[in-house]
């Protein structure tokens, strides 16, 4: 007999005694294997085209994520620290309702906690190839020490990148940055920026974060970084800064911490 269990979080999950499958496929998989690195790769090739949303949970904690439920593979952050996770895959079922038709259980030991966020996942997805990344190389080529190298990254960003106040009107609550849109456009909105941003400074190396959350420097959610720098982590706000340099203001690249309200990062 079926047994049905049901947990709000933004949408319905309706979860059944019925075991699915975790392990490989051609078309779907989670791959635990780089976990050490905190970093899940997932794979879900929808055959209906319906929604999908990934979540990731340890203990109380969850992250959910959109999955684009083609033939690529998303990379995803694994920033609850060492321990027991659930990795689960879901299928809209109809309107908020979804179901479970992949999972996985990990137990994670991180190498180096500080090098998950140097890993490239699906919100700040780079390589060697990527454009923004060979111009952080470029700025940094003849640079010695990481705060150089950050100051560098980060004044190209500011002095460069523009507010896209047009932008922020027309998405969908799916969005995702892609780095090298920013880079050759030249502006974007806050998620935009902290994600190119991260990916600079991650490609040289540098363990960067994307947070999101609240600030009395903006309105509404908001978006910025913190990087890891001389062995404390830094608040960075591109965006912000950008804006006013655009200004003719000033501005310091270091942020109080205390005026930053984190409710996730990655």
């Amino acid at each position: 007999m079926k047994k049905l269990v049901v947990f709000v979080i933004g949408f319905i999950i309706i979860f059944t005694n019925i075991g699915f499958a975790a392990e490989k496929s051609m078309t779907s998989f989670i791959d635990g294997s780089m976990s050490s690195k905190g970093v899940v790769n997932v794979k879900y090739l929808s055959a209906n085209n319906k929604k999908l949303k990934l979540v990731v949970e340890k203990e109380q904690a969850k992250y959910i994520y959109n999955l684009k439920g083609d033939d690529s593979i998303e990379s995803f952050p694994l920033q609850l620290n060492n321990g027991q996770y659930k990795i689960s895959v879901l299928e809209n079922i109809e309107g908020k309702s979804y179901k479970p038709v992949l999972s996985s259980s990990l137990e994670v030991e991180l190498d180096d906690p500080k090098k998950i966020y140097l890993n490239s996942i699906q919100n700040i997805q780079w390589d060697e190839n990527t454009k923004a990344v060979q111009k952080a190389k470029e700025l940094t080529k003849n640079l010695k020490t990481d705060e150089e190298k950050i100051q560098a990254v980060y004044a190209y960003v500011v002095k460069n990148v523009k507010y896209d106040y047009d932008k922020i009107g027309n998405l969908n609550t799916d969005y995702v940055p892609v780095v090298d849109e920013t880079f050759k456009s030249n502006k974007g909105i806050c998620y935009d920026f902290s994600s190119m941003f991260a990916a600079m400074l991650r490609s040289l190396d540098i363990p960067t974060k994307l947070v999101k959350g609240y600030t009395k420097n903006a309105e509404g959610y908001h978006a910025w970084n913190e990087v890891l720098m001389n062995g404390k982590w830094v608040v960075i706000d591109t965006t912000y800064d950008s804006q006013m340099d655009a200004n003719n203001k000033k501005y310091t690249m270091s942020k109080d911490a205390k005026v930053y309200d984190k409710v996730n990062e990655y």
